[in-house]
């Protein structure tokens, strides 16, 4: 939960919310009622639609709540985007695959929709950078969270907030490549990266099969594969 709660810090989160989270959050994944990705769904809700009195909020009413927000903001139509005024091209892969910085509420909805994730329900800010990894036909396959303040890839998200394909991943580790910041540990696992604790590492070593590698990105160690 501590990493959760860090993550709704990193949004600015009210102190009502950061409460609720290590009260009924808190409990509520505990018991195993809710996952990690329902959590983080709730506090997206939370900050995105600035609701301050949520400390009597139940987990149930939140999972549901934030359950309808995304929809709503997830179904919205594709629009045409105008680069340069609603996206930027950040990295041309020159074989019709880039990464592009969205800067527009629209292009925030249109990634949304496209991804069945939250972000439609995002506004742009001067703290937060989004990035999308799109193909020839402008259609996206990763989304990219940064945050300036704190220096940090906050989310790295597939379809629905689930895991990246596979073909895409060596697209995403060139974007960590190029951009050198630190990146939330408990996101690479939609990379298929699995965090090492530092004092894990010779353990692991012994046990990893021929089908893994351990690798170290931006200073941190996970098993791949």
């Amino acid at each position: 939960m501590d990493s959760m709660i860090d993550y709704a810090k990193s949004l600015n989160a009210n102190q009502d919310i950061i409460s609720w989270l290590a009260s009924t959050g808190s409990k509520a994944f505990k018991n195993e009622k809710c996952s990690r990705d329902d959590i983080e769904h709730i506090i997206d809700w939370l900050v995105v639609t600035e609701k301050i009195r949520c400390l009597k909020l139940s987990i149930t009413d939140a999972l549901r709540l934030s359950k309808e927000w995304m929809e709503k903001n997830r179904n919205k139509p594709i629009t045409n985007e105008i680069e340069n005024v609603d996206t930027k091209e950040f990295i041309d892969f020159n074989d019709g695959f880039l990464f592009k910085q969205l800067l527009t509420k629209k292009s925030f909805q249109n990634e949304g929709s496209m991804m069945s994730h939250c972000l439609g329900g995002y506004n742009p800010g001067q703290d937060i950078s989004i990035y999308s990894l799109r193909d020839s036909k402008n259609q996206s396959h990763c989304t990219i969270e940064v945050r300036k303040k704190s220096n940090e890839i906050v989310q790295v998200k597939g379809k629905g907030n689930g895991s990246i394909h596979p073909k895409y991943v060596h697209y995403v580790i060139s974007f960590f490549e190029k951009i050198g910041m630190k990146i939330r540990k408990e996101e690479m696992k939609n990379l298929g990266y699995y965090w090492i604790y530092d004092e894990h590492i010779e353990f692991v070593k012994n046990v990893i099969t021929n089908k893994e590698k351990l690798v170290e990105i931006n200073g941190i160690h996970y098993v791949f594969g």
